[in-house]
């Protein structure tokens, strides 16, 4: 108002984060110091932990060993695994694609069997079912249908809710 630009249409606000079910509270002494845990866990595996267990309309409950078990399972179980299976992949050899790029003039693509046109067509629905769930601030959702496609595994859903703002 003082600055005498437009106000936001929108503001989107976080639920609270809660330790044993219970309101983070200093006179009973369960609050969380963020900077022991930014130290102990760094920044990236606290903001993927708060943006996958985080949520806008309901409560969610701050655990230590859940962070720790996400980090292993999604994070390096996960996107760690697809990282090293994509960088280090076997039977390709970047050389011998240059010198067939060379000799063919473009690059050959591997032909498509049943298994690669299925990922493709869960990767399409996927990516709808994603755009939805952002639309409808939902983030955890978001990240438990990118995580199920990544790790190929059915990961617990979250309800799905569509915040109104």
């Amino acid at each position: 108002m003082a600055l005498q630009i437009p106000l936001p249409a929108k503001i989107v606000a976080h639920a609270h984060w809660t330790m044993g079910k219970q309101k983070m509270s200093k006179s009973i002494g369960n609050v969380v110091n963020p900077f022991f845990a930014l130290d102990r866990f760094g920044p990236d595996v606290m903001r993927f932990y708060l943006a996958y267990d985080g949520r806008i309309a309901d409560d969610a409950d701050y655990d230590n060993l859940q962070i720790i078990a996400r980090y292993k399972k999604v994070l390096a179980g996960g996107l760690g695994n697809l990282t090293s299976r994509i960088t280090r992949g076997k039977g390709w050899n970047l050389a011998t694609i240059v010198k067939d790029v060379i000799a063919q003039g473009h690059m050959v693509a591997p032909p498509y069997d049943a298994e690669d046109a299925e990922m493709w067509r869960r990767l399409k629905f996927v990516h709808k079912k994603i755009e939805e769930q952002m639309r409808g601030y939902d983030i955890p959702g978001a990240l438990y249908s990118i995580m199920g496609v990544v790790t190929e595994v059915n990961l617990p859903s979250i309800p799905e809710r569509s915040v109104q703002c």
